[in-house]
């Protein structure tokens, strides 16, 4: 996820100046938190190929929204140079665009990248707030459990390889602790919200 978010803050560096070059701020989840740390891990492996780029990186105790507002306050009051901001779990995302407002930008002054694609997430692009989101397979997940549940409760082996799920493509690889399915995640935008394969959208009865 950090390395497909990293990818689009690329794109949108490119598409502000003409190169990849700018100003991020990442807003992590808690240090504790291997999900966040390896989300970090991911970002920061691509970014640091790009000396033009300058990242800053803050982690966010406990995923305190309160941390999260004043990291972004304070971060936007010592400089004005910021062009994206990368945040773990866009469901923080309500709580820092009146941070943006207060500080007087407008929607899309500074690109907001968020990860997991919660329903909130998604009406928030659909409103302009938030560029992107790196969405969370949630769907193709459940599905590649059931995908091998015979295999599992048969015992057979299960075969190492790529497999689609419902339209994603995913490997199978086995780790030290047995077979393990890597489902990737999507970049969501303004062009793709809509789509009835993100989990945010789904409907349940």
């Amino acid at each position: 996820m950090g390395e497909i978010g990293s990818e689009e803050s690329l794109r949108l560096l490119k598409e502000k100046y003409g190169e990849e070059k700018g100003v991020i701020l990442e807003v992590m989840g808690d240090s504790g938190d291997n999900y966040s740390v390896t989300i970090h891990q991911g970002f920061e492996s691509v970014i640091s190929k790009y000396p033009n780029i300058e990242l800053i990186s803050k982690d966010t105790p406990g995923w305190d929204t309160n941390n999260t507002v004043n990291i972004v306050n304070d971060q936007l009051t010592a400089r004005d140079d910021i062009d994206i901001i990368f945040i773990h779990w866009d469901g923080r995302v309500p709580w820092i665009y009146p941070v943006l407002e207060d500080k007087g930008y407008s929607k899309g002054d500074i690109k907001i990248v968020g990860t997991d694609g919660v329903p909130e997430a998604l009406d928030m692009i659909r409103e302009g707030w938030l560029e992107s989101t790196v969405n969370t397979p949630i769907i193709s997940e459940v599905n590649g459990i059931w995908e091998f549940m015979d295999e599992v409760l048969s015992g057979k082996e299960i075969a190492a390889g790529d497999y689609d799920i419902l339209g994603v493509e995913c490997e199978l690889i086995y780790e030290d602790w047995g077979p393990t399915l890597y489902v990737p995640g999507t970049i969501t935008n303004m062009d793709n919200v809509d789509d009835s394969q993100w989990w945010g959208n789904a409907e349940t009865k």
